[in-house]
């Protein structure tokens, strides 16, 4: 049996107005929040600011802790745990994918509850208005 592993995800919450920018691989319905992978050894502040440079071809900063979200799911067989470290940012100029697979589009805030936002504790913790900062944790 192989050791299971905890994957450090940092998300920002980028606003603008009273829309949310999102991130959804093309050909897929559900978002999520822009980021990803924190590396091993690297601050969590360094890995969303790559992250973000990566993905939008922008500069961000980071602003304060919005929550954490502890995540689990199955994919392709494979078991996956994940601690999600939200925080709000912002960027400088207009969001562009810098990646083939990626398109960001900005949400309206008023649909974010009926929006297929993943993992769906954390799209529930940003709906919650009384919930910052939020901790969710993963119901099996």
């Amino acid at each position: 049996m192989s050791a299971a592993t905890t994957e450090l995800i940092a998300r920002a919450v980028i606003r603008s107005g009273d829309q949310i920018l999102v991130a959804r691989e093309r050909g897929k319905t559900y978002t999520f929040l822009p980021g990803g992978h924190i590396e091993p050894g690297e601050p969590i502040e360094h890995a969303l600011i790559r992250e973000l440079a990566e993905e939008l071809g922008t500069t961000a900063t980071l602003g304060e802790l919005a929550g954490v979200v502890e995540h689990g799911y199955t994919d392709a067989g494979t078991t996956h745990h994940e601690l999600n470290l939200v925080f709000t940012v912002n960027i400088d100029g207009e969001p562009t994918s810098q990646e083939d697979h990626l398109e960001f589009l900005w949400l309206p805030i008023d649909e974010l509850p009926t929006t297929d936002l993943r993992p769906t504790a954390l799209r529930d913790a940003l709906t919650d208005d009384h919930a910052t900062p939020f901790w969710r944790r993963w119901k099996h």
